[in-house]
């Protein structure tokens, strides 16, 4: 099967010379797009296919580049496309993740917000996170542990209680998004922080702090007093 000739080769070359030259500085959102679908689209022009995907996402280029596989292939693009798109997001928290685990030892809770914040950056979905620590505030590991639906996120003691025995935590941090973008406690968050506090106390494991991650800013239940 004869390819399809780019007749847009020196564009392409242009704008990849012109990010290695200044990186994203003063590039419009489709640009951005474009320059990615370079590496799954070799033999067209991305540049009206970045534009539509954009506008798909109401031209909200963070919307974008967090919308799951079925969201980005129902705005017309491929399997590949999909995936490259997921993966540069994912490596970046990847990323950010493997530098927290590096570093290990937290001084305090904010330690490690960059790495939530770009961890629930753009979920639609409230979901916690947990970091569990040893007796030198060391991290043993970090991961996600549950999910729950827009308006609320149901934590379950039991198993929480597993991974803090399994990854031999002597204490915990755990986060959750609102991905309303508000950072006021709700009367549930409480709550639930209250439930998790006494069963750790039980097995004499201390929550170090619960943070929650609105769009740009975090809020610290122990900085605020309410641990």
């Amino acid at each position: 099967m004869k390819k399809e000739i780019n007749i847009n080769k020196g564009h392409r070359e242009r704008l990849r010379e012109r990010f290695f030259s200044v990186g994203l500085d003063g590039f419009e959102p489709h640009e951005v797009i474009e320059l990615l679908l370079f590496n799954a689209y070799p033999y067209i022009d991305t540049k009206d296919k970045a534009k539509i995907v954009l506008k798909h996402f109401d031209n909200d280029l963070h919307k974008l580049l967090n919308a799951n596989k079925e969201e980005l292939m129902s705005a017309g693009l491929t399997t590949n496309a999909a995936s490259l798109i997921k993966l540069t997001r994912e490596i970046f928290i990847y990323q950010m993740r493997q530098k927290l685990l590096k570093e290990r030892t937290l001084k305090k809770s904010t330690d490690a917000s960059n790495y939530l914040k770009a961890y629930f950056k753009g979920k639609q979905r409230e979901e916690f996170l947990v970091i569990y620590l040893d007796c030198n505030n060391n991290i043993n590991a970090t991961h996600s542990e549950f999910k729950g639906s827009v308006k609320d996120a149901k934590i379950y003691v039991r198993e929480l209680i597993k991974k803090c025995l399994n990854y031999n935590a002597a204490s915990i941090i755990i986060a959750h998004n609102h991905p309303s973008g508000s950072l006021q406690p709700t009367a549930e968050d409480i709550n639930t922080t209250n439930k998790i506090i006494l069963a750790l106390d039980f097995l004499e494991i201390k929550l170090l702090d619960h943070i929650l991650i609105g769009d740009d800013e975090t809020y610290s239940f122990a900085d605020n007093g309410l641990l």
